[in-house]
């Protein structure tokens, strides 16, 4: 991995390397809160000509992405965990408060934990906080888990279910869909996300950029 890494750094350095060997792609595994709250602030201020291409891999749990990036299958990772090896840099990249979107019909009712428990739940795909939101010996009636950002809008609004998200989420999804956000009905600590990347590439110019682009957009 070492020896490849520096023949993309020579090749990358060349005026027409694009052109003659194709762009460099980046495998990069985020979540759907990444993806949805970061990526595309962060590809914006990149500029519209990306030198290098992005392949976006499912969440995986902290045991995977480690062996992921110490192998070089993932050259880029988001997890809630940070990742201890002297392989792997890491360093903090989000942190937001959690709330709860509820439907429509709910407006103007406090959310307790009787609502909260008795609602029906949907839970986001990779959503890496979910394990601290059952309290108290309490269960939520998941019905619907691991779904696509995209679906919750009218999981929530149509269909009723209540869901967990980040602030910086669930406000843009409550004022474009008119659903309900509220804040839990217990502590909770709020969310957090590292930025974690093989060492190997803490050197090269086009990754720097894309990791840098990414924290900025996640502040």
């Amino acid at each position: 991995r070492q020896a490849l890494d520096i023949a993309r750094q020579a090749f990358a350095a060349m005026p027409d390397a694009s052109s003659a060997t194709g762009k460099l792609r980046y495998r990069i595994a985020i979540g759907e809160i990444g993806e949805a709250i970061a990526l595309p602030a962060a590809i914006s201020a990149l500029g519209p000509d990306l030198p290098f291409g992005l392949s976006f891999e499912p969440p995986q749990d902290k045991a995977d992405l480690e062996i992921a990036l110490l192998e070089g299958s993932l050259d880029l990772a988001w997890t809630p965990l940070p990742i201890r090896s002297r392989d792997i840099a890491v360093e903090p990249v989000m942190k937001d408060e959690l709330l709860c979107l509820l439907p429509p019909y709910l407006a103007g009712r406090k959310l307790t934990r009787e609502l909260y428990f008795g609602l029906p739940h949907a839970v986001m795909r990779g959503a890496t906080y979910e394990r601290e939101l059952d309290r108290g010996g309490r269960r939520r009636d998941i019905v619907i888990g691991n779904c696509h950002c995209g679906a919750l809008p009218g999981l929530v609004g149509r269909c009723g279910y209540a869901v967990v998200l980040p602030k910086r989420l669930a406000e843009p999804l409550a004022s474009r869909h008119g659903l309900v956000m509220a804040a839990l009905p217990f502590d909770i600590p709020d969310m957090l996300l590292h930025q974690a990347w093989p060492r190997l590439l803490d050197k090269d110019v086009q990754h720097r950029r894309l990791r840098r682009a990414l924290k900025a957009a996640a502040r």
